[in-house]
């Protein structure tokens, strides 16, 4: 549900409800302490390791590991949230960083990667998925642009640098 009240010379106030979740999808924080993974909501280990093998992304019904690098600890803990909704096969990893970012794919394979582009670091979304795309192992990986960059050519100009899409 969403909802808007709005008084003229006074401003607005925009809400938004979404339901609860029964079982949110694991996440793997690296912003909070070292390479520890937990659940969502309840902050409990997941019951599958972020680091297991490769998935089999193409294989029907097999799960699709993603990695969001967002400095925003919201956007960390909503993303997987609303995305486990959509379909619970996917496992969501979250970075706040581009340093934590490379540090996490150094150990864990990635079927793509969902990055901000204005990170407060000194390595952009921009930079990252540079990084990212040199390494053979991700030179083919589906990269997408998250940002609220929407500016006529933004979406053009990020698509030119190389991410596959733009949200």
């Amino acid at each position: 549900e969403i909802g808007l009240q709005s008084t003229k010379g006074e401003g607005s106030v925009f809400t938004v409800t979404l339901p609860a979740l029964s079982s949110p999808p694991p996440v793997k924080d690296s912003s909070t302490r070292g390479d520890e993974s937990r659940d969502a909501l309840s902050g409990q280990p997941p019951t599958a390791s972020a680091s297991d093998p490769p998935s089999d992304a193409g294989v029907p019904g097999a799960a699709v590991h993603l990695l969001l690098v967002d400095d925003n600890p919201q956007s960390r803990d909503l993303f997987p949230l609303l995305l486990g909704e959509i379909d619970p096969r996917f496992v969501v990893d979250v970075a706040a960083t581009a340093e934590d970012a490379l540090a996490q794919t150094a150990t864990t394979h990635y079927d793509g990667f969902v990055v901000d582009i204005s990170l407060a670091t000194e390595t952009n979304g921009v930079e990252l998925m540079h990084e990212l795309k040199a390494a053979p192992i991700h030179a083919n990986t589906p990269m997408l642009a998250c940002t609220a960059h929407a500016l006529p050519g933004d979406k053009e100009r990020l698509l030119n640098e190389g991410f596959d899409a733009y949200l």
